[in-house]
């Protein structure tokens, strides 16, 4: 089929991915010389032409409802659907990258911190779905796309539903991927195709990353919807801090699922990252992860004592570092944990600490250089290591900038980063940078 030419305009390359639902192919749309993706919707020839009007309604649902999201970065847009010998042909943006699905096959499972971000991107893309009135009814690792430049995509709305459409299957009919889907979806209450069904798939999703088994996978399509409905899911080895939220979005009842912003609200307090955003204005600069007083200190490891699997542990909980960074910082002591948090952070920190036989101390932020709180500190990053994506994440915490510009500063180091900030912001910062193992260096400025 390679070099065929699709609805008179897109030129067939070659074949990226096939499965149940059809084929994917690179494509070239020869009216604008730009690369595509172009999906190719399988019906059999033993399909009645009523399932075949269903299937081609499907793809321009799809269509349509991907349409209403193409704004959104983190949704795979779609662009066209057109008809060639009586098949449907989904046109869509070509991600160079793979599917989660596929990342899992090769790796089993990943990093809670890979997870983490995972989560963000495809609750971004539901949050806008929701906004719109759509409910997705499909989130699993195929349809999660995991671009080379770090972006997190959702794809496939061929299922989602509208709250204005009318049902496209049969009475009865339970549409998508069994071991993913919310335990309402097998019945016929009003709220059996909510937006918290999408919570559900997402927790399953994210319980598959971290651990590399699908919590409720059964050996028949009976003992799996059996499984979904009524069985806990099997404990968390590795989800790290994710455990809280992932135990949350599987809960069976859906009124008691937390929705896209309370779970975007719960990732960001259990990241537990000293986060530091930073506006076009330093004046407006908001540092600290939570309320209780207006002073602000680094907490600092003076020693590990002698239970340093307890302490790695413990710097694990408190900070975004891995295992190996963990255990850096650990044969580094004395060494900066935290930077620039509010007193109730850094006490509960010094405290966790200490209980584990460390010993841990405070000091006024931005005193890490010395000085004075009114001087203005650019923070420089110098080199990006060899984890670009992380610290891609990070610059965009800290800057404005979008993913595009954030990754054009990330190749371009040695570049500035923040310009003109405190003291305590910059010692923030250079500790978010230092802990996904980027060079950062910092020189006094001017207030502008």
């Amino acid at each position: 089929m390679a070099q065929q030419l699709i609805g008179g305009r897109y030129r067939l390359l070659d074949l990226i991915a096939t499965g149940g639902f059809g084929e994917v192919w690179r494509a070239r749309d020869e009216r604008l010389r730009a690369l595509v993706a172009i999906k190719r919707i399988r019906i059999g020839s033993y399909v009645s032409a009523a399932e075949r009007a269903e299937l081609i309604a499907r793809a321009e649902r799809e269509a349509r409802h991907a349409a209403a999201l193409r704004q959104e970065p983190n949704v795979v847009a779609v662009y066209d659907v057109v008809t060639e010998d009586g098949l449907p042909w989904v046109v869509m943006r070509l991600v160079e990258g793979g599917s989660l699905a596929e990342e899992l096959r090769r790796r089993t499972r990943l990093e809670p911190e890979r997870a983490f971000e995972i989560a963000l991107g495809v609750l971004a893309a539901l949050g806008a779905a929701h906004r719109n009135g759509i409910v997705h009814r499909d989130v699993k690792p195929a349809n999660i796309m995991l671009a080379a430049d770090g972006q997190v995509l959702l794809a496939d709305f061929g299922i989602a539903k509208h709250r204005d459409d009318t049902s496209l299957t049969s009475t009865g009919m339970v549409v998508g991927s069994i071991e993913y889907m919310a335990p309402e979806r097998f019945g016929a209450a009003p709220n059996a195709d909510g937006p918290a069904g999408d919570l559900f798939s997402l927790g399953a999703t994210l319980f598959e990353t971290v651990e590399g088994i699908s919590p409720f996978r059964r050996t028949s399509v009976t003992a799996t919807m059996a499984a979904v409905a009524f069985e806990p899911h099997p404990p968390l080895r590795h989800a790290g801090p994710l455990a809280a939220l992932i135990q949350r979005l599987l809960v069976k009842n859906p009124a008691e699922r937390p929705g896209v912003g309370e779970a975007i609200r719960i990732l960001r307090g259990l990241s537990a990252q000293p986060t530091v955003v930073a506006e076009q204005q330093w004046e407006s600069i908001d540092v600290g992860v939570a309320a209780g007083g207006d002073d602000e200190y680094d907490v600092i490891l003076e020693s590990a004592g002698t239970k340093k699997i307890q302490v790695i542990k413990v710097i694990r909980e408190l900070t975004p570092l891995g295992l190996k960074e963990s255990k850096n910082l650990v044969d580094a002591a004395p060494k900066l944990v935290l930077a620039a948090v509010d007193t109730r952070v850094a006490t509960r920190a010094v405290a966790a600490l200490n209980a584990v036989g460390a010993t841990a101390s405070l000091r006024p932020a931005g005193r890490a250089w010395g000085l004075d709180p009114r001087t203005s500190v650019d923070v420089v990053l110098e080199t990006a290591g060899s984890k670009k994506i992380q610290v891609i994440m990070v610059i965009r915490e800290l800057t404005s900038l979008g993913l595009k510009e954030a990754k054009d500063l990330a190749d371009g180091a040695p570049r500035l980063v923040l310009e003109g900030v405190a003291p305590n912001v910059a010692a923030g910062a250079v500790s978010a940078l230092q802990a996904v193992g980027a060079t950062v260096s910092v020189r006094t400025g001017r207030r502008g």
